[in-house]
């Protein structure tokens, strides 16, 4: 190939981009939201204030880091094979 021509594929569209990507946002944003509500519930019922809304909320942010990083560095690979399998 020379320097210059494109990489034959299907055409990108800054619209499917943006949809992965805001995606990819909401998603970490829940998680975050979900697990922080869940250590607030669980401290109002055990009485132990702010301990567990701390861990949820830490849990919460690790546990959408390693989701972003699983969807952007590890998956794109796995979802080059397998559309490479369905022929597209």
């Amino acid at each position: 190939m020379q320097d210059g021509e494109k990489i034959p594929g299907p055409p990108r569209d800054g619209r499917s981009e943006l949809a992965r990507y805001s995606t990819l946002g909401i998603s970490w944003v829940c998680t975050v939201v979900l697990f922080t509500w869940c250590g607030f519930a669980l401290d109002r019922r055990l009485g132990t204030t702010p301990l567990l809304l701390l861990a949820g909320l830490l849990l919460g942010i690790g546990g959408g880091f390693y989701s972003l990083y699983a969807r952007l560095v590890a998956d794109p690979e796995d979802s080059k094979e397998a559309e490479q399998k369905r022929g597209g």
